[in-house]
């Protein structure tokens, strides 16, 4: 064993700010394999990086304090172009900015699965996905997870916005959803929306009547949507759509 590859090999020493680190293999001083203690997170560099502390963990999470870009899209320089990763980000911030679960109610208590929180899992599965990429599409976690609150590989999907607007539904803390109480003349009233229009669908003496004519119609309207999409859209969603059912909790 050379002297280097003696000093080197199988010795601790302290990074700047991530802590320490154990050299794994020494091949020369540019090519250096290092495991850092607190992640696990493996990495090469020089032996002028080790002996000054300057060396980075890519493992420590650094989008919103749970994200993980791997080393490989660091070097890219072309991170913040990638469709991908402006979903990611996007997505993290829905579920871990408070800014944004303060705005957005509905993303309360919402999670990211282990693997989605690492970006070059996120990427792979991006490229795989039906609708990714594709002009006014969004990603989903709903749709084949009802009512859901964890992002994850099985749970989401890519879908024209017209559909996860669509899906979304107006309602009262204390009336079923698609129905509004009118107290002055004692009515419930519904109403549907179809292209950005809304459609008045009849006054009613019950909260149960009208809640049942707009659970019709919106069930209607979204199985009319999953086949106008149907040749654009992921299997799963298709068959998820079709089998929609409203409910007095949506």
């Amino acid at each position: 064993m050379s002297k280097l590859k003696e000093r080197y090999e199988g010795k601790t020493f302290k990074s700047n700010n991530y802590g320490d680190f154990v050299v794994l293999e020494y091949v020369d001083k540019n090519n250096v394999t290092i495991k850092f203690n607190r992640t696990e997170g493996m990495r090469q560099t020089t032996t002028a990086s080790i002996l000054n502390g300057n060396v980075l963990d890519y493992d420590v999470p650094s989008v919103f304090g749970v994200g993980v870009v791997d080393e490989q899209f660091r070097k890219q320089g072309m991170l913040h172009r990638m469709k991908s990763y402006k979903v990611w980000t996007a997505m993290l911030k829905r579920c871990y900015s408070n800014t944004s679960k303060g705005f957005y109610h509905t993303y309360e208590n919402c999670k990211v699965s282990d693997k989605f929180l690492r970006f070059k899992n996120f990427d792979k599965w991006c490229k795989q996905q039906v609708g990714f990429g594709v002009e006014y599409f969004d990603l989903d976690k709903d749709i084949l997870s009802k009512g859901g609150k964890i992002y994850s590989e099985d749970t989401c999907c890519f879908v024209p916005q017209e559909i996860n607007k669509c899906l979304k539904g107006y309602k009262s803390k204390s009336i079923k959803t698609g129905v509004q109480y009118h107290s002055r003349d004692k009515i419930y009233q519904t109403r549907g929306v179809v292209e950005g229009e809304y459609k008045h669908l009849g006054n009613f003496k019950t909260e149960e009547e009208a809640f049942l004519v707009y659970k019709k119609f919106k069930e209607a309207h979204i199985k009319s949507l999953a086949e106008k999409w149907k040749d654009l859209i992921d299997v799963r969603v298709y068959e998820a759509l079709m089998n929609w059912e409203v409910r007095v909790d949506d």
